[in-house]
C-alpha cells in the first residue's frame, strides 16, 4: 500500500503530497467540497488517461518497438 507523504503545495483545488517509497509519484487530496465537481472528474479521467498512453508509449520505445 501506498502511502503519502510531505505536502508539496495546497492551493484552490486541494493538497499534493509526495507518495511515500515513490520518489517519482506524487497524490493530490481535493477539497471535500470539490469532490462532486463532475467538470473535475472528466478533467482528472482526461490527465490519467493522458499519463497512461505516454506510460506505454515510453515502455514500447525503450523496449525497441518504436
Amino acid at each position: 500500500m501506498k502511502q503519502l507523504g510531505q505536502e508539496i503545495k495546497a492551493g484552490g483545488e486541494g493538497t499534493v503530497l509526495d507518495v511515500k517509497y515513490r520518489p517519482t509519484a506524487v497524490g493530490k487530496v481535493y477539497h471535500p467540497e470539490l469532490s462532486d465537481d463532475q467538470q473535475r472528474q472528466t478533467k482528472i479521467a482526461a490527465q490519467v488517461s493522458v499519463l497512461q498512453q505516454q506510460s506505454s508509449i515510453n515502455t514500447a520505445t525503450q523496449n525497441g518497438y518504436f
